[in-house]
């Protein structure tokens, strides 16, 4: 699992407020991590994943691995304005990219089940003598 720091260190790294060799400012930390968690707050009730707020940078995030690419490129996007950095055309479409990505992972299909009176075939007789499906097969009382 990772740490908020971790989301936080990249995202800025994406956008140019934050190099390999210099750490980021307390305050700068502290926004990012604002801002990350009022992101995933968002996202959580829009479509779960299991987030749940971090206090501090080192709160380990507990969010599926298949979410971090997307996580990590849309926070770059909400961080850059914060700072005055321009979002690149092929950044913004890797974020939208990656968050639909996430989206489609998310989705559960579940089963359907259909009403009795929706028909199963084109006509109410088979010329098969070993079948004979009907065209509304529950409550034929009902519909015939």
């Amino acid at each position: 699992m990772a740490t908020a720091q971790y989301f936080v260190d990249r995202a800025m790294s994406r956008v140019g407020v934050k190099t390999a060799e210099i750490n980021l400012e307390p305050s700068e930390a502290q926004t990012g991590l604002d801002l990350f968690n009022d992101m995933m707050s968002a996202w959580e009730v829009v479509r779960p994943i299991g987030f749940i707020a971090a206090d501090t940078l080192d709160t380990t995030v507990r969010i599926p691995r298949f979410a971090f690419g997307a996580v990590v490129d849309n926070l770059a996007i909400v961080i850059a304005p914060e700072f005055q950095k321009a979002v690149s055309t092929e950044l913004a479409a890797t974020a939208r990219g990656l968050k639909d990505d996430m989206r489609t992972a998310l989705v559960k299909i579940r089963r359907v089940r259909y009403p009795s009176t929706l028909p199963t075939g084109s006509g109410n007789q088979c010329h098969d003598s070993f079948l004979d499906d009907r065209f509304f097969p529950a409550d034929v009382e009902t519909n015939f």
